[in-house]
Protein backbone atom coordinates (compact mmCIF):
# COMPACT_ATOMS: atom_id res chain seq x y z
CA UNK A 1 0.00 0.00 0.00
CA UNK A 2 2.68 2.30 0.64
CA UNK A 3 4.53 1.92 -2.90
CA UNK A 4 0.78 3.02 -4.10
CA UNK A 5 0.53 5.94 -1.83
CA UNK A 6 3.90 7.36 -2.66
CA UNK A 7 3.58 6.55 -6.72
CA UNK A 8 0.19 8.71 -6.37
CA UNK A 9 2.40 10.99 -4.65
CA UNK A 10 4.72 11.89 -6.53
CA UNK A 11 2.89 11.47 -9.62
CA UNK A 12 0.62 14.15 -7.96
CA UNK A 13 3.31 16.69 -7.51
CA UNK A 14 5.24 15.88 -10.81
CA UNK A 15 1.46 16.88 -12.50
CA UNK A 16 1.47 19.82 -10.20
CA UNK A 17 5.06 21.21 -10.37
CA UNK A 18 6.95 19.91 -13.26
CA UNK A 19 5.92 21.83 -16.87
CA UNK A 20 6.57 20.58 -20.16
CA UNK A 21 9.15 22.24 -21.00
CA UNK A 22 12.86 21.35 -22.77
CA UNK A 23 14.40 22.65 -19.62
CA UNK A 24 12.43 20.62 -16.84
CA UNK A 25 13.43 17.71 -19.04
CA UNK A 26 16.03 16.64 -16.03
CA UNK A 27 13.68 17.24 -13.60
CA UNK A 28 11.39 14.58 -15.22
CA UNK A 29 14.01 12.48 -15.47
CA UNK A 30 14.45 12.48 -11.76
CA UNK A 31 10.80 12.10 -11.26
CA UNK A 32 11.08 9.19 -13.40
CA UNK A 33 13.40 7.72 -11.30
CA UNK A 34 12.00 8.23 -7.99
CA UNK A 35 8.74 6.85 -9.37
CA UNK A 36 9.84 4.21 -10.99
CA UNK A 37 11.88 3.15 -7.98
CA UNK A 38 8.93 3.71 -5.72
CA UNK A 39 6.23 1.75 -8.02
CA UNK A 40 8.57 -1.46 -8.08
CA UNK A 41 6.89 -2.50 -4.68
CA UNK A 42 3.63 -2.28 -6.66
CA UNK A 43 5.01 -4.48 -9.94
CA UNK A 44 6.17 -7.09 -7.67
CA UNK A 45 2.63 -7.92 -6.65
CA UNK A 46 1.88 -7.91 -9.83
CA UNK A 47 4.73 -10.37 -10.52
CA UNK A 48 4.00 -13.04 -7.97
CA UNK A 49 0.20 -12.56 -8.88
CA UNK A 50 1.21 -13.06 -12.56
CA UNK A 51 2.86 -16.54 -10.80
CA UNK A 52 -0.56 -16.97 -9.36
CA UNK A 53 1.61 -17.18 -5.93
CA UNK A 54 0.03 -13.58 -4.40
CA UNK A 55 -2.96 -15.88 -3.14
CA UNK A 56 -4.52 -19.07 -3.02
CA UNK A 57 -7.70 -17.81 -5.32
CA UNK A 58 -5.92 -18.03 -9.11
CA UNK A 59 -9.19 -15.78 -9.75
CA UNK A 60 -7.97 -13.13 -7.60
CA UNK A 61 -4.21 -13.34 -8.55
CA UNK A 62 -5.54 -12.52 -12.20
CA UNK A 63 -8.10 -9.88 -11.22
CA UNK A 64 -5.40 -7.87 -9.42
CA UNK A 65 -2.77 -8.94 -12.00
CA UNK A 66 -4.49 -7.53 -14.62
CA UNK A 67 -5.00 -4.32 -13.22
CA UNK A 68 -1.80 -3.31 -11.62
CA UNK A 69 -0.57 -4.53 -15.04
CA UNK A 70 -3.06 -2.24 -16.72
CA UNK A 71 -2.25 0.78 -14.86
CA UNK A 72 1.76 0.39 -15.67
CA UNK A 73 0.42 0.01 -19.74
CA UNK A 74 1.65 -3.84 -19.40
CA UNK A 75 -0.41 -6.49 -20.93
CA UNK A 76 -1.26 -9.18 -17.92
CA UNK A 77 -1.65 -12.35 -19.79
CA UNK A 78 1.07 -11.92 -22.82
CA UNK A 79 3.75 -11.15 -19.53
CA UNK A 80 2.50 -14.16 -17.56
CA UNK A 81 2.43 -16.57 -21.13
CA UNK A 82 5.81 -15.69 -22.13
CA UNK A 83 7.22 -14.51 -18.06
CA UNK A 84 5.79 -18.71 -17.80
CA UNK A 85 8.13 -19.92 -20.69
CA UNK A 86 11.11 -17.60 -19.60
CA UNK A 87 11.49 -19.89 -16.21
CA UNK A 88 10.64 -23.22 -17.65
CA UNK A 89 13.31 -22.64 -20.07
CA UNK A 90 15.50 -20.45 -18.32
CA UNK A 91 19.33 -20.89 -18.96
CA UNK A 92 18.25 -23.62 -21.77
CA UNK A 93 21.12 -23.42 -24.81
CA UNK A 94 17.86 -23.94 -27.59
CA UNK A 95 14.49 -23.34 -26.03
CA UNK A 96 15.48 -20.74 -23.63
CA UNK A 97 13.19 -17.62 -24.21
CA UNK A 98 15.69 -15.14 -23.18
CA UNK A 99 19.34 -14.32 -23.00
CA UNK A 100 19.78 -17.04 -25.99
CA UNK A 101 23.66 -17.05 -27.41
CA UNK A 102 23.49 -16.95 -30.91
CA UNK A 103 24.92 -20.27 -32.93
CA UNK A 104 27.50 -18.99 -35.13
CA UNK A 105 27.77 -20.82 -38.53
CA UNK A 106 23.92 -21.54 -38.15
CA UNK A 107 23.03 -20.46 -41.48
CA UNK A 108 20.59 -18.02 -40.22
CA UNK A 109 19.31 -14.65 -41.81
CA UNK A 110 20.30 -12.94 -38.76
CA UNK A 111 23.65 -14.07 -38.84
CA UNK A 112 24.28 -13.07 -42.81
CA UNK A 113 22.94 -10.24 -41.80
CA UNK A 114 25.63 -9.68 -39.29
CA UNK A 115 28.37 -10.53 -41.55
CA UNK A 116 27.50 -7.95 -44.05
CA UNK A 117 26.83 -5.33 -41.91
CA UNK A 118 29.41 -3.01 -39.90
CA UNK A 119 28.98 -4.30 -36.30
CA UNK A 120 27.77 -0.64 -35.10
CA UNK A 121 24.96 -0.78 -37.84
CA UNK A 122 23.61 -3.96 -36.97
CA UNK A 123 24.09 -3.33 -33.00
CA UNK A 124 21.85 -0.06 -33.64
CA UNK A 125 19.25 -2.49 -36.26
CA UNK A 126 18.87 -5.16 -33.40
CA UNK A 127 18.15 -1.83 -30.75
CA UNK A 128 15.37 -0.09 -33.44
CA UNK A 129 13.86 -3.54 -33.97
CA UNK A 130 13.68 -4.38 -30.54
CA UNK A 131 12.74 -1.19 -28.84
CA UNK A 132 10.76 0.54 -31.83
CA UNK A 133 8.86 -2.62 -33.11
CA UNK A 134 9.83 -5.45 -30.91
CA UNK A 135 8.44 -4.08 -27.81
CA UNK A 136 5.09 -1.99 -29.33
CA UNK A 137 4.17 -5.32 -30.99
CA UNK A 138 4.39 -6.97 -27.78
CA UNK A 139 2.47 -4.93 -25.71
CA UNK A 140 -0.05 -4.30 -28.34
CA UNK A 141 -0.69 -7.66 -29.99
CA UNK A 142 1.41 -10.13 -27.77
CA UNK A 143 3.93 -11.10 -30.20
CA UNK A 144 6.74 -12.85 -28.20
CA UNK A 145 10.09 -15.00 -29.26
CA UNK A 146 8.31 -16.66 -32.08
CA UNK A 147 6.10 -19.24 -33.61
CA UNK A 148 7.53 -21.75 -31.08
CA UNK A 149 6.05 -20.63 -28.19
CA UNK A 150 2.89 -18.92 -29.45
CA UNK A 151 1.25 -15.96 -29.05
Amino acid sequence: MMSVGLTALLSGAAYTLLPLEWWALPLWAIYAAACGTVATGTWIIAHECGHNAFSEYRWLDDFLGFIIHTSFLVPYFSVQRTHAVHHAFTNHMERGHTGVPRVRGDGSKREQLYNEMEEQDFLALNLFNHLALGWPFYLVIGVNSGAAYGT
